[in-house]
């Protein structure tokens, strides 16, 4: 069995897979019955340019900032490396967070695929590049 890993809070973490839709418009992630499971919201008057990520019960889940604004260095996203091996209709990025001083695993891996309608999130600090 794979080993979990909880990127911001347990309590978002399923044991199968989901499929979420995106709609970057209007700033809403939909689950597979259409429900609505996570919205965007600007803030306004914000100094730092900063969005709020709330869950459908409007909990807060985590803001956004522009690059370079977070206090948490553990979670800037340091580098995005895109792979050159895989086929031209494949994109894989290895995500790197700014905690990630060696970089020889990547903390996340993210493919997407042909269509670019879908993409696939995996935690792969324990795989190497």
């Amino acid at each position: 069995m794979a080993e979990k890993i909880s990127v911001i809070n347990p309590s978002y973490c399923v044991p199968q897979s989901v499929s979420i839709q995106i709609n970057t418009e209007k700033g809403i992630a939909y689950g597979e019955k259409d429900n609505r499971l996570f919205y965007i919201e600007d803030i306004s008057f914000s100094l730092r340019d900063r969005r709020v990520l709330y869950d459908d019960t409007q909990k807060p889940i985590v803001t956004f900032y522009n690059k370079g604004d977070s206090s948490d260095l553990l979670f800037w996203v340091k580098e995005i490396k895109k792979s050159s091996t895989i086929p031209s209709e494949i994109t894989k990025l290895n995500v790197f967070l700014a905690g990630n001083k060696e970089e020889k695993k990547s903390d996340f891996r993210v493919i997407i695929y042909g269509s670019k309608h879908s993409c696939t999130v995996y935690a792969v600090n324990l795989l190497p590049l």
